[in-house]
């Protein structure tokens, strides 16, 4: 697996309670498939649709967390 994107830390916006990283890897064999890290969270076997959602969840929650976004809805 190559790392191909981190994202996360501390957010210069906010005072983040906990740094939080997103790290997604890509297969290097004829597959190509894609794995999502976010905290302990661990998203294997993605393909690149699947592994977009899973870090726009991944980064939208860490923005909640950082009191940032709202996660209450409109």
């Amino acid at each position: 697996m190559k790392t191909i994107f981190e994202w996360g830390g501390r957010n210069p916006f906010a005072g983040a309670k906990v740094p939080l990283l997103v790290t997604v890897e890509q297969s290097e064999n004829w597959e190509h498939l894609f794995r999502v890290t976010y905290g302990l969270q661990r998203k294997p076997d993605l393909t690149y649709n699947q592994a977009c959602a899973e870090i726009g969840s991944a980064i939208l929650h860490a923005l909640c967390c950082d009191g940032i976004a709202s996660n209450q809805g409109a």
